[in-house]
């Protein structure tokens, strides 16, 4: 068993907190219903009070696990932004085949199978999708970025090293807790959409 030590513990509430902040922020900027918010807190608070007991994580297969912090919360919050903002089906797919493919570059070009780089996948993705697709639907952002890392980063990562070495092994999908890349990102991208609505004014954010 792997011993965290126990200033680990304060930066993922530090983390959590942020990442609380930024998810609050944009939806009040974006009038939320109050639901959107009520279910983020409860999702999110028992793991700011207690992350040692609550930030765990939980078996979808016999090999493939996600962390509760560090990978279906991040899954949960983007999808929450979804629920009140509205899917846009077409340039949601190529969004999340955009992050799905930079995220895998990140991984085997740059990175070899260890943590993505957040800041260079963060500003990648941002910079093309701003580049490719009309900035009102960079409200889509969280999400295809919270998606393109746990595809691209860590499943197809984990089924390619499966297949070529032939020895399968578990894997935890956000292992880094509220630490991890696809925390981080949703963070970096929540706090985007919060300072182009707050200095570019635009309501469809």
């Amino acid at each position: 068993m792997i011993k965290i030590k126990k200033d680990t513990w304060f930066h993922q509430r530090i983390s959590l907190m942020y990442l609380t902040t930024a998810f609050i922020a944009y939806a009040v900027l974006s009038k939320a219903p109050l639901y959107v918010i009520f279910l983020f807190l409860a999702a999110t608070v028992p793991s700011i009070i207690s992350p040692r007991h609550i930030c765990r994580s939980v078996s979808f297969t016999k090999y493939i696990f996600f962390n509760y912090c560090g990978a279906l919360l991040p899954l949960l919050s983007s999808t929450l932004v979804l629920t009140y903002r509205g899917i846009a089906y077409p340039e949601i797919m190529l969004l999340v085949s955009l992050s799905i493919t930079i995220s895998s570059l990140h991984t085997y070009v740059t990175s070899k199978l260890v943590l993505v780089n957040v800041a260079r996948y963060f500003a990648t993705l941002t910079s093309l999708s701003l580049a490719i697709f009309d900035i009102n639907i960079i409200y889509l952002l969280p999400f295809t970025a919270v998606v393109g890392l746990i595809v691209g980063a860590d499943l197809l990562p984990y089924f390619v090293n499966t297949f070529i070495n032939k020895n399968r092994k578990a894997v935890i999908i956000g292992g880094f807790m509220a630490l991890d890349s696809i925390t981080l990102a949703l963070i970096f991208t929540l706090t985007t959409l919060i300072l182009l609505r707050i200095f570019l004014n635009i309501d469809s954010i």
